[in-house]
C-alpha cells in the first residue's frame, strides 16, 4: 500500500509539478509552468514568490492611486517597502496573469491576451526565476546556472545595498504631480541627476557635492550601496570616491537609496523591524536646487519658501507664461503661433541647471541672446551671464532659484503669451497639489485685489508643511492651533512624502489662506457665491456649478462641492498595514453622507487644513466606483481626489450644514446583516461584500468583564499591549452583545471613559462590523469607527434621557449571565491566537480524545493549601509561595490529550480539577490506588498513565478551553483546559474561571506551561492535521 502511494504521488508531481497552492506562496523560484493572479494569491497580499528568508516577496502589489490596480513588484516584506516593479506605468487587473512559458519565456497578459511585459528568454534554457535574499530577481538557465536576467540589472526608482549600478543603467523616478520624471545615471565618469524635459537638464552630480570623499582619482564606472556609504568605482574596480549617508556604521545593515518623484534622493535603512528608519541626508541637499520644488516659474529660498518671479507676477497674476504648448507645435500644423514676447524676470534669480548646461553661445551680447530665444520657437527661457557673454537658453523653464543679497550676475527673460499680459486669464492651472504659493521673504505677491504687495521681512508661515503625522490626526479630533487661532490637526507619527505640494494662497497682507481659483485669480474662499447644479442662482460676479452629493456620477468632475468634513481616517491593507490613502465621511447641505478618499500621495498637500466638523468646497475631482471593502457609505460613488483638485474652506456660509449623520441598527438587524455575509446600504444587499458597517447605540452593561460601579478599574498597562476593549451593550430591552473596540477606538473609549469618572453609561459606536464568532454575533469597531458617551451628541444624550426614564427595562438582563464562553472550532481558537490584538480569553470546544500522552508526567504534587508546585526540600515539601518550610503535598492533573474535531488536531492539557471531570476521580486518588496496589514501589517511582484516562480515548466532550498569555505569545500552543463538560451541557465564564485560578500560581504556572511547552514542540495552529476520514 505504502508503494502504491508513494508510485500515485510521484506520479501526480510529475503531472502536475505545480500544483494549485491556495495561495501559499512558493519559496525561493518558481518553474517553467507557473502562471498566477493576484486573486490566486489575495490572502497572501498577492505576493506568489518568497526569498528563503522570506525577507523578500515577489508578486502583485497595490498601487497607490487604486486598490484595484497592482504592479508585478518585489517588495521588503517586513517594511513594504517597493525595490522593483515590471509594470509600474500599466499596473494590471486582479485577473491579469503570469506566465512562465515553457519555452522560459516570462510574460505578464491581461485577461484580454495583450502583453503588458515580457522577458523573453526563449532558447535561453530558462530553468527557474529565483527571489534571492538580496532582493534580487535573476531567470537561471539549466545548463550551467547562470544568470540570464537579472532584476538589479533593471532598476526602476530604488536601488538596494550590494546591487551594482553601472554605466548604462538609469535610475528613473515616478512621475511628479505635473507630469515630469527625474533620472539618476552615470555619464562621462560622473554620477548624475537630470529632470527628463525635452532636453534633459542636469541639477547635481555627485562630482560636485561637497559630502564626496575622495579616495583616487579616475573615471567612475560603477557605484554600489554598501555599509553606511555609497561607494564608486572605476572599472577595475578600484575605489575612487564615498558619500557617507549615515552614522550608523553597521556593516550588515541593508540599505535603499529611493529617487523620488520630486527629483530627491533618499535612504532608508531596512533593518530588521517594520518600519524603514530614514536618513535625514538628502541628494541634493538644498531643496532649492531641484526642478520643481515650488511649480515652474516659481523662485525658492531658504527651506523651500516659494514665491512668483517678480517680472512674471507684474505682467501675469497666476504666476503662468501663459503658452498651454510649444510654440513649435504651432508651426509643424501651419497653424498661426500664438503672440509671445520675452519678459524680464526680475533680478536676483538663479536657475538650478546653470551648473551643468552648456551655453548656446559664448562671449555674445544680451540683446543677441534675446534674438537666439526669440527666433528659436522651442526656447521658453533665456539667462545671460554678463561678466562672460554666456548665452543659455531652455526649452522648459522649472523653478528658479533665489541668488541671495549677491545677486546672481545673471539677466534671464521668459517667453510669455502676450494675449494674456495683465489679464492673467491664460492660467490653466489653479492652486492644487500641482503648484505652490506660500509667500514670504522679499517676493512680490499678489492681494486678492490684484495690486502688488511686499511681504515684510518675517517670513509668512508655509501653508504646504513639509512632514504630515497620522496617529492622532486622523481620527479628526485632536486639535492644535494655527497662527490665525484656527485649530488644526495635530498629530505624533510623521508620514513624510518625496513631493510637498500646495493648494492655498497666502495673503501677503493678512497671512490668511486664500484660494487661488483656475482663472489665476486670488480670491477670499468665502467671498464668492454660486449657484447649485439644478437649483436657484445666486447673482455673483463668477458663477460655477454646485453639485449636491445626490448628482455626482462618475468619472471626473469639473464641477464645485460643498460639504461639511465629518471625519477621517488612515485606510491600511489589513494584512502589510500598508497605507492605501486617507478615507474621509463627508455630509452636504441636503443630509446625504459621501464618502471621500485621498491618495497616499496627495495627503501631505491636503491634510494640514483639514479639520473634522468644518465646511469645504471642492474643485475638480473624480467620482471613483465605491470600493465595498471600504464602504461605510450608502451611495456607491466615492469623492476621491485628483492631480488637479482644490480644497479650500468655506467660511460664513449662508447654507446650514448638518453636522453629522448615523444609522442605527438592533439587534436583530445586525443578525440579519450578519446572515447575508455583506453590506447593508438603505434596501440594497450586497451578497459580495466582506464588511458591514453600521452604528451602534444602547448602554453599557460590562467592561472588560466589569461590571459598571465607582469602583470599576480600566488596567491600562493592558491597554497599551493590546490596543482592546471588550464591552457588553443592549439597546433598550433587546438582547446583550459583545461590542469589541480595537486600536484608535479602544483607546478613545479608554481616554473618554477615564476622563468623566467612569461613570458613562451611554455609548455610541460609528461603522461597527457584526460578525460571527462560533455561532455568536460580534461586534467589532473599524478604523473608520468613532466612540461617543452620555453627552457627546444629540443621539446619546436623547437615549440617556430614554434610559433614565426605564432603569427598570433597561435592568432586566444581569450583566453576568452574558458572559458565557464563546462556541469555537479548534481552527476558530488558533485563529483567534493569531489575531492583532487578542486577549486571554475562554472558549467552549467539543473535540474528541484521540490519545494520552504518555512519556511524561501526568501529574504534578502541589501544596495542599495554595495548589503551587511544591518544592522538594532535604526532608520535607516547602511552598514559595505560601512562605512555609513544610506543606502537605497534595496530586494535581497535568496531563496531555491529543484531541480532534472534524477539521483539525490540537493538544490540551488538564490542569488541577478539569481531571477529576473527566475521569470522575481526583490526581490524589489515582495516584494512591496506584501505591496500594504496587506496595513495594518506591515513592519517587514514576507512576505510568492510569487506566482511568486511557479509557477516555475515543470520548467526545466539551472543553472549556483557555487561551494564556503564553498561547499569545507564541511559546506553546498547547491549550489549558480548565473545566470538562458533558457535550449537552454549558458553563458560564465566571464559574470556569472558579473551577481553576485564573492564572494559576508563578511556580504552578512554571511547570504547567514548561510541561505543556515541551510537550507541544511541534504542534501549529497552521500544521495542524486534519482528522482521519473512515
Amino acid at each position: 500500500m505504502r508503494s502504491f502511494f508513494i508510485f500515485f504521488l510521484t506520479t501526480c508531481l510529475t503531472l502536475f509539478p505545480h500544483p494549485l497552492h491556495a495561495g501559499v506562496p512558493y519559496t525561493g523560484s518558481i518553474s517553467p509552468g507557473f502562471e498566477g493572479t493576484q486573486m490566486n494569491y489575495i490572502n497572501n497580499n498577492g505576493i506568489f514568490l518568497e526569498s528563503n528568508s522570506s525577507a523578500f516577496g515577489f508578486g502583485f502589489i497595490t498601487t497607490p492611486a487604486s486598490v484595484t490596480l497592482f504592479t508585478l513588484s518585489i517588495i521588503h516584506k517586513p517594511t513594504s517597502r517597493l525595490i522593483w516593479s515590471a509594470n509600474r506605468a500599466s499596473p494590471v487587473s486582479n485577473s491579469d496573469k503570469l506566465q512562465f512559458e515553457s519555452n522560459g519565456t516570462i510574460l505578464l497578459r491581461t485577461e484580454g491576451g495583450s502583453e503588458v511585459w515580457r522577458l523573453d528568454n526563449a532558447n535561453k534554457n530558462a530553468s527557474r526565476m529565483e527571489l534571492r535574499d538580496s532582493g534580487n530577481l535573476v531567470v537561471v538557465s539549466g545548463d550551467d546556472g547562470a544568470s540570464i536576467w537579472e532584476s538589479f540589472d533593471h532598476p526602476t526608482d530604488t536601488l538596494i545595498t550590494n546591487q551594482a549600478f553601472k554605466e548604462n543603467m538609469k535610475l528613473t523616478s515616478n512621475p511628479s504631480s505635473s507630469n515630469m520624471t527625474y533620472s539618476l545615471e552615470i555619464k562621462s565618469g560622473d554620477m548624475v541627476l537630470s529632470v527628463d524635459s525635452s532636453t534633459p537638464q542636469t541639477y547635481w552630480s555627485m562630482g560636485n557635492d561637497r559630502g564626496r570623499i575622495i579616495e583616487k582619482n579616475g573615471v567612475v564606472t560603477s557605484s554600489s550601496l554598501l555599509g553606511n556609504s555609497w561607494r564608486f568605482f572605476d572599472e577595475k574596480p578600484s575605489l575612487l570616491w564615498q558619500f557617507v549617508y549615515s552614522d550608523n556604521k553597521d556593516d550588515n545593515a541593508t540599505w535603499i537609496a529611493v529617487l523620488g518623484n520630486n527629483g530627491v534622493i533618499s535612504f532608508s535603512n531596512l533593518g530588521s523591524g517594520v518600519s524603514a528608519a530614514d536618513s535625514s541626508t538628502k541628494i541634493p541637499s538644498d531643496q532649492c536646487s531641484t526642478p520643481e520644488p515650488c511649480g515652474s516659474y516659481y523662485s525658492c529660498s531658504g527651506s523651500k519658501v516659494c514665491g512668483c518671479v517678480s517680472g512674471l507676477s507684474r505682467v501675469r497674476s497666476d504666476c503662468k507664461s501663459g503658452i498651454d504648448t510649444s510654440p513649435c507645435d504651432n508651426k509643424k500644423d501651419n497653424n498661426a503661433s500664438s503672440p509671445v514676447e520675452l519678459v524680464n524676470a526680475g533680478d536676483g534669480v538663479d536657475y538650478f541647471a546653470l551648473g551643468f548646461a552648456s551655453p548656446f553661445s559664448k562671449k555674445t551680447t544680451l540683446d543677441s541672446c534675446k534674438e537666439f530665444c526669440s527666433n528659436n520657437c522651442s526656447c521658453l527661457g533665456l539667462f545671460f551671464r554678463n561678466s562672460s557673454g554666456d548665452c543659455f537658453l531652455f526649452d522648459w523653464i522649472g523653478s528658479f532659484k533665489a541668488s541671495g543679497s549677491g545677486g546672481s550676475g545673471l539677466v534671464s527673460y521668459i517667453k510669455v503669451a502676450t494675449n494674456g499680459l495683465g489679464g492673467g486669464d491664460n492660467g490653466d492651472d489653479a492652486m492644487n497639489s500641482n503648484s505652490k504659493s506660500p509667500v514670504s521673504g522679499d517676493f512680490t505677491a499678489k492681494k486678492a485685489n490684484g495690486k502688488d504687495v511686499v511681504s515684510s521681512g518675517e517670513p509668512v508661515e508655509q501653508a504646504v508643511q513639509t512632514s504630515v503625522s497620522l496617529s492622532s490626526a486622523l481620527s479628526g479630533d485632536l486639535k492644535k492651533k494655527k497662527p490665525n487661532g484656527k485649530a488644526v490637526v495635530s498629530s505624533a507619527a510623521p508620514i513624510r512624502r518625496t513631493d510637498h505640494s500646495g493648494f492655498f494662497c497666502v495673503n501677503a497682507d493678512s497671512g490668511d489662506l486664500m484660494l487661488k481659483k483656475a482663472n489665476g485669480k486670488v480670491v477670499d474662499s468665502s467671498s464668492e457665491t454660486t449657484k447649485h447644479h439644478g437649483g436657484s442662482g445666486v447673482s455673483s460676479a463668477k458663477v460655477d456649478d454646485v453639485l449636491f452629493f445626490k448628482d455626482v456620477k462618475l468619472g471626473p468632475q469639473e464641477g464645485e462641492l460643498r460639504f461639511r468634513l465629518i471625519h477621517y481616517w488612515e485606510a491600511r491593507n489589513a494584512f502589510s498595514k500598508t497605507l492605501i490613502g486617507l478615507e474621509m465621511l463627508l455630509i452636504d447641505e441636503q443630509g446625504t453622507v459621501i464618502q471621500g478618499f485621498i491618495p497616499p500621495r496627495r495627503i501631505d498637500t491636503y491634510l494640514p487644513h483639514m479639520i473634522a466638523g468644518s465646511i469645504y468646497r471642492l474643485i475638480r475631482f473624480y467620482g471613483s466606483k465605491s470600493k465595498n471593502v471600504f464602504r461605510v457609505a450608502d451611495p456607491d460613488v466615492t469623492i476621491s481626489f485628483t492631480w488637479n483638485s482644490v480644497l479650500s474652506p468655506l467660511e460664513n456660509s449662508p447654507v446650514q450644514f448638518p453636522e453629522d449623520r448615523f444609522r442605527f441598527y438592533g439587534h436583530e438587524e445586525f443578525e440579519a446583516a450578519c446572515d447575508l455575509k455583506g453590506a447593508v446600504y438603505g434596501e440594497f444587499s450586497l451578497d459580495f461584500v466582506f464588511d458591514t458597517d453600521l452604528d451602534f447605540v444602547g448602554h453599557i452593561k460590562l467592561v472588560n468583564e466589569q461590571v459598571l460601579n465607582d469602583g470599576i478599574v480600566l488596567d491600562e498597562g493592558d491597554k497599551a499591549s493590546t490596543q482592546r476593549v471588550l464591552v457588553h451593550v443592549q439597546t433598550h430591552d433587546g438582547p446583550v452583545m459583545k461590542l469589541n473596540l480595537w486600536d484608535k477606538a479602544a483607546t478613545d473609549f479608554y481616554e473618554k471613559f477615564k476622563a468623566h469618572g467612569n461613570t458613562q453609561s451611554v455609548i455610541l459606536v460609528t461603522t461597527v462590523n457584526p460578525k460571527r464568532f462560533g455561532g455568536a454575533l460580534n461586534l467589532s469597531s473599524m478604523s473608520s469607527s468613532r466612540v461617543f458617551f452620555d453627552m457627546d451628541v444629540q443621539p446619546t444624550r436623547d437615549y440617556l434621557t430614554w434610559l433614565n426614564s426605564n432603569t427598570e427595562v433597561a435592568n432586566r438582563v444581569n450583566p453576568e449571565i452574558v458572559t458565557k464562553a464563546e462556541i469555537a472550532t479548534i481552527g476558530d481558537i488558533f485563529s483567534y491566537m493569531k489575531r492583532e490584538g487578542a486577549k486571554v480569553a475562554w472558549f467552549e470546544c467539543t473535540a474528541t480524545i484521540d490519545d494520552v500522552v504518555h512519556g511524561s508526567a501526568w501529574y504534578y504534587i502541589s501544596c495542599g493549601g495554595c495548589k503551587t508546585k511544591a518544592t522538594k526540600g532535604h526532608t520535607t515539601l516547602m511552598c514559595k509561595k505560601c512562605g512555609k518550610a513544610e506543606v502537605t503535598g497534595v496530586a494535581e492533573y497535568l496531563t496531555k490529550l491529543s484531541v480532534y474535531d472534524n477539521n483539525d488536531q490540537a493538544r490540551f492539557v488538564l490542569l488541577g480539577d478539569a481531571g477529576r471531570e473527566l475521569t470522575g476521580k481526583t490526581a490524589a486518588e489515582l495516584v494512591a490506588n496506584y501505591f496500594e496496589a504496587n506496595v513495594d514501589v518506591d515513592e519517587d517511582h514514576v507512576i505510568p498513565v492510569p487506566q482511568d484516562l486511557i479509557g477516555t480515548i475515543g470520548q467526545t466532550h466539551k472543553f472549556v478551553i483557555k487561551v494564556s498569555k503564553h498561547n499569545l505569545e507564541g511559546k506553546t500552543q498547547a491549550l489549558t483546559v480548565t473545566k470538562v463538560l458533558t457535550p449537552d451541557a454549558s458553563v458560564l465564564e465566571d464559574n470556569a474561571e472558579e473551577s481553576v485560578d485564573d492564572e494559576p500560581a508563578d511556580e504552578r504556572k512554571e511547570v504547567a506551561d514548561e510541561s505543556v511547552k515541551r510537550s507541544s514542540d511541534g504542534v501549529e495552529s497552521g500544521e495542524v492535521k486534519r482528522a482521519k476520514c473512515g
